[in-house]
């Protein structure tokens, strides 16, 4: 068993054309924290990054060179419940060796900035050069959830992910209008929403001696955008 999976025990590999492990993206018992690692042909870690579904979020998305190699990894954080938003994208030739970084975060102007020279990564853990035992690649799913308001008045949203208060969102839903709530990235499966959120709403603003009595009602079923997403939806209307 790879170092990393002993700690982050659900794994997705992908692989080069000769069967050794291209890439691993591993999370805890609980998916809460996990790791994403990438290798070169002979196993040596040329990339690692940290994933999580706690304060926030982040993510990686591979791309790959016919051969299995990876092409690109961009890493998306967003800690503080998506305020302060980062995204890095690592480009690799074909032999592991790091082209380039560009980044991008919420306090730089927009624009791309090189963060790293060219070369090899050093990498942060020794794990083993050819894991064995692996699984199939999976391919990073996720939910999303929108509300729409049935209400003749506009109403305030709030979401909180189930154990983790700093994940707590308000938005803002005009009469009438749908708008997205969020989204859950997983890596091999969607989720239940109601397992990792509650929503509660309540007017925007509120009238004297006037009483609310509102609901929010998931609509039975969802849809599907792709293969990779599905969509929920919630009706906000009186109880």
């Amino acid at each position: 068993m790879p170092v990393w999976a002993q700690e982050y025990s659900k794994c997705a590999y992908h692989y080069f054309s000769n069967k050794r492990v291209s890439t691993s993206e591993c999370y805890d018992k609980d998916n809460r924290w996990g790791k994403a690692i990438a290798l070169d042909k002979n196993g040596k870690v040329i990339y690692e990054k940290e994933l999580r579904h706690v304060g926030g979020n982040s993510s990686v998305v591979f791309t790959y060179y016919p051969n299995g190699a990876v092409s690109s990894a961009k890493w998306h954080s967003a800690p503080d419940a998506g305020i302060q938003l980062y995204n890095s994208t690592t480009y690799f030739s074909v032999d592991g060796k790091i082209e380039r970084v560009e980044e991008n975060n919420y306090d730089d102007a927009p624009g791309r900035h090189l963060k790293q020279p060219p070369g090899e990564y050093t990498p942060q853990t020794n794990p083993p050069i050819n894991p064995p035992h692996v699984e199939p690649c999976s391919a990073i799913y996720s939910t999303e959830f929108y509300f729409i308001n049935h209400l003749p008045f506009s109403v305030t949203v709030t979401t909180n992910r189930k154990g983790n208060i700093a994940d707590t969102a308000h938005i803002i839903i005009p009469k009438g209008d749908t708008v997205k709530g969020g989204n859950f990235i997983m890596t091999g499966n969607f989720i239940e929403i109601s397992q990792y959120y509650t929503f509660n709403a309540r007017p925007t603003k509120t009238h004297k001696y006037r009483s609310y009595n509102i609901a929010v009602y998931q609509i039975p079923g969802f849809r599907s955008i792709g293969r990779e997403t599905r969509r929920y939806y919630y009706v906000i209307t009186q109880k």
